[in-house]
């Protein structure tokens, strides 16, 4: 967990480029994304971090699938061996609830089934103001 919590110290000293048509607390919007340097007792290595605040579960779908597109633009600007990746949602959506959301989209995506192919480590972190990380998932079907 370690490794979570220092990405998630991360995510949230990350700058950010939120939705300029959405206010905060409403809508869906990916908050931050970018591939940062990481070290732990092997050494260092690249992780992906996204966060998403996600305020309306009726347009879900297709907010998955932009945010889908927004990781393989970043995953094409990453370093050839990037193999980390966490997405922390701020919101209305368990980690559980997106993580089947991906999956269903990227299934149909053979760009997206390499990438994930690729990946380590790949977690979905729900956190809120008050209790902090609330629940997680793996996006690495298995």
């Amino acid at each position: 967990m370690n490794f979570l919590k220092r990405l998630l110290s991360i995510f949230t000293g990350s700058k950010t480029n939120p939705d300029p048509n959405s206010e905060a607390g409403e809508g869906n919007h990916v908050h931050n994304i970018d591939t940062k340097l990481m070290e732990n007792d092997d050494g260092e290595f690249e992780a992906i971090v996204m966060g998403l605040e996600i305020h309306d579960k009726t347009t879900l779908e297709p907010f998955v699938a932009e945010v889908i597109d927004q990781f393989k633009n970043q995953r094409m600007m990453s370093p050839p061996d990037t193999a980390n990746m966490l997405i922390t949602i701020h919101g209305d959506c368990s980690a559980e609830e997106f993580v089947a959301h991906w999956q269903k989209i990227s299934d149909s995506d053979d760009i997206m089934k390499h990438f994930m192919s690729t990946m380590v480590l790949a977690d979905v972190l729900r956190f809120t103001d008050e209790a902090g990380v609330t629940d997680q998932a793996s996006l690495i079907p298995g």
